[in-house]
């Protein structure tokens, strides 16, 4: 979707969770900042 559309800044939001589930959304923060060319704000 992010390639697909014409967006200038992602926010991915980020909540306390166990750490499976931070682990999970670090490689999904990780994944995202890598592959995109627009600014991303983890909030």
């Amino acid at each position: 979707m992010i390639k697909r559309g014409k967006f200038s800044l992602i926010v991915i939001g980020s909540r306390g969770g166990g750490s499976k589930k931070e682990m999970f959304f670090a490689s999904v923060f990780n994944y995202v900042i890598h592959t995109v060319d627009i600014p991303v704000i983890v909030k």
